[in-house]
């Protein structure tokens, strides 16, 4: 008894001076950083300011960009479980306390990590000081931390551990036919579920993977009474989450019926990943790469890290070493939840693989058979476009840490007098440690940027009386979001984007063009309207009388632009201020940026 509460005891204190030490001020002066303030980044925290702050919209609609359309909260990643909070349960009158809120949110969740996954342990039997040790480092060691670049809403992966603790209980209650305590859990899980889509859409399609696949397992290896319970329950969780989600997304989306297959980002044959990624090593694991340190790949998700190239051999090497491999082995096959476990982790990678593999840059691309949406996508053409299927390695590398960690549990409890086994599980600890260490660093050094949106940095762009205006057009204009239509894609320059942010929230003032990621087409199609000679219908009708606020940026930082539609565009836009000398009227100048007044009636 005293061991166990001397293991939680330190535990604690670990875990809470590690977190003082990697983000140190960014805890106790959150209000004067951002963990990343370009392209995504600086997006994320405006659409999170824009929806706590602004008085226009409402809680389930933000008209921040694509004004006077505006977007679902849904499609704005401002993490509406974490905003709505804020918005409504805090006393944030200003961006920098808005942020401060948001990124002491990130971190309690990113804390809270570390002990669902010391329970986790403790639940399936982890050996209880490798559970400490596991507890402290697996967190820091998963490829989506990194989504700090931009992506905040995806480091969260306390969504995942969670789903595979509940899962674990849930199915031992069962066995234990405490079906009170299933029913709790089970709404649980669906309670879950719903958290994890107002966070990320992609936890809940992670989430749901993982939770058919265990029941799925756990149904095949039961007993004919338990099959059809566990079939009844694993059909109601999963089905109530769904509908749920569903019903709550046709709610809260007015152009649902608008956003198509087509529009859920990149087609099959461009989802391909190379087998070489896989032993990719990051610019923060060290072992692989103390001579040469590669630059990290937001995208690249499919790696298996230093922990995985030297930790895997090693565990496999002791196992044979001291006979305990088939042993092993037999309990995997014996235990059907970590069986269960061990296929979902398989499922998920051969997911995160693709639709197509290939081995390297000059080789061709196979089919990926095993992954199961290629057969959704035969059945279905609403499968025919995927987006970032590589996400789904997540889940596979956090069960594969728990696995090894169970493994060398296994092999202590028995052979804990085995030299060999001692030694090769302190080295074994040590590669952990000095990934983790390693992670740490980077992140002391990185993901903290000056807060962008901080009263000092928006002052300048405070316009005389901004509630005369209804919106800002800015010129270079920018259009992200309809990724079914790339030709009416334009991408902005990141300082001019940031202008755009700055003034907008300067001024509370919504902007007539969009940095979304799932836009209707028809929107983005309907505000390009307003720089040819006849504006689109729907466009003048959603407006109102009062004039618009144009920024113009006298540099002219248009990026390249490749469909032969938006150079149009680009080349009436430049024309804008000519065309409309009669209408403008300059109110103000900052650096190189140009602000009038259009009376656009």
């Amino acid at each position: 008894m005293r061991s166990k509460y001397c293991s939680i005891l330190v535990f604690t204190i670990l875990v809470t001076l590690l977190f003082i030490i990697v983000f140190g001020n960014r805890l106790f002066k959150s209000k004067d950083f951002m963990f990343f303030s370009d392209y995504d980044g600086l997006k994320n925290y405006y659409t999170t300011c824009d929806y706590v702050l602004s008085a226009k919209g409402t809680s389930t609609h933000q008209l921040g960009m694509n004004y006077p359309y505006g977007e679902s909260i849904l499609y704005t990643d401002n993490t509406p479980a974490i905003s709505y909070v804020i918005k409504h349960f805090t006393n944030a009158d200003d961006c920098g306390t808005v942020i401060r809120y948001y990124n002491l949110a990130l971190l309690i969740l990113l804390f809270l990590t570390h002990w669902a996954l010391f329970g986790l342990g403790k639940t399936i039997g982890v050996q209880r000081w490798l559970n400490v040790i596991m507890a402290l480092t697996v967190p820091w060691i998963l490829p989506n931390l990194m989504k700090l670049s931009g992506h905040f809403n995806l480091t969260v992966s306390l969504f995942m551990i969670l789903t595979i603790w509940i899962m674990i209980l849930l199915n031992r209650f069962l066995d234990q036919r405490e079906y009170q305590r299933v029913w709790v859990l089970a709404v649980a899980m669906i309670g879950l579920q719903l958290i994890s889509f107002f966070t990320h859409i992609y936890w809940v399609a992670i989430n749901m993977v993982m939770i058919a696949v265990i029941f799925l397992v756990l149904i095949w290896s039961s007993k004919p009474k338990k099959r059809l319970i566990r079939s009844v329950l694993s059909i109601g969780v999963i089905l109530t989450s769904l509908t749920l989600i569903i019903l709550i997304m046709s709610g809260l989306d007015p152009w649902i019926a608008e956003r198509p297959a087509g529009n859920m980002g990149f087609s099959v044959d461009e989802n391909i990943t190379k087998f070489s990624d896989l032993l990719r090593p990051v610019a923060f694991y060290s072992i692989p790469s103390f001579l040469d340190k590669l630059p990290y790949a937001e995208e690249d998700y499919s790696y298996l890290g230093s922990v995985w190239i030297l930790v895997v051999p090693l565990l496999l090497f002791i196992a044979r070493r001291i006979g305990g491999f088939g042993k092993m082995i037999r309990q995997l096959y014996d235990n059907p939840l970590l069986l269960s476990l061990f296929i979902a982790a398989l499922v998920c990678f051969f997911i995160a693989l693709g639709m197509y593999m290939k081995w390297d840059h000059g080789s061709s691309a196979n089919k990926n058979i095993f992954n199961p949406f290629r057969i959704l996508n035969s059945i279905s053409d609403d499968f025919k476009n995927l987006r970032c299927l590589n996400r789904f390695i997540y889940p596979s590398i956090l069960i594969f840490h728990i696995m090894i960690f169970k493994g060398i549990s296994y092999l202590w409890k028995r052979h804990n007098d085995t030299i060999v086994l001692k030694v090769m599980v302190a080295m074994v600890i040590l590669f952990y440690m000095i990934d983790c260490i390693d992670v740490m660093r980077y992140l002391r050094q990185e993901f903290r940027y000056q807060n962008k949106y901080s009263k000092p940095a928006i002052e300048p762009y405070i316009m005389d009386s901004p509630d005369t205006y209804q919106g800002i057009l800015p010129i270079p204009y920018f259009a992200v979001g309809s990724e079914s239509d790339f030709t009416h894609t334009i991408d902005p320059d990141d300082r001019w984007i940031q202008v755009c942010f700055q003034t907008s929230i300067a001024n509370d003032l919504p902007l007539l063009a969009g940095k979304l990621s799932r836009t209707p087409l028809r929107v983005t199609k309907s505000l390009q309207s307003i720089f040819s000679d006849s504006m689109d219908l729907d466009l003048v009708d959603s407006l109102d009388d009062r004039p618009m606020l144009v920024a113009v940026d006298t540099t002219n930082t248009w990026l390249p632009i490749a469909s032969p539609e938006m150079q149009k565009l680009r080349a009436d836009a430049e024309q804008f201020v000519e065309k409309h000398r009669s209408q403008l009227r300059l109110v103000k100048s900052v650096g190189s940026v140009n602000y009038y007044s259009w009376d656009w009636k």
